[in-house]
């Protein structure tokens, strides 16, 4: 939830030493895709139908308060059916209950 741009290197690789050619191909690498939230428009984000989006929503509308946050779990609740969304279901409750609702809900002492 910060506003500041990514400035991290986004391959592993990037935070090793250069190897001699003979050794580069045993150089650790493991590159990731940067969404950056603070980039991406309002338009771009209202017609984006992605569970990413979806959570891109949930951060960014967190501020306006639960009634906000309430359609978007409605539909990551309707898309995210079935044993193969098993893992994210948990990992989205977790993250819900860890930290939108404690940022939510500061002074409330939550289980």
């Amino acid at each position: 939830m910060g506003s500041g741009r990514w400035t991290a290197a986004r391959d592993i690789a990037e935070l090793i030493v250069p190897l001699p050619n003979a050794l580069a191909r045993y150089r650790p690498q493991h590159r990731y895709h940067l969404i950056e939230e603070g980039r991406i428009g309002e338009q771009t984000l209202e017609q984006a139908t992605s569970v990413a989006a979806e959570l891109v929503r949930l951060e960014t509308l967190a501020a306006e308060g639960p009634a906000a946050l309430r359609p978007i779990l409605r539909r990551l609740s309707a898309r995210l059916q079935g044993p193969r969304y098993a893992s994210l279901r948990r990992a989205l409750t977790i993250w819900f209950a860890r930290i939108l609702l404690r940022w939510l809900l500061p002074y409330k002492n939550l289980p």
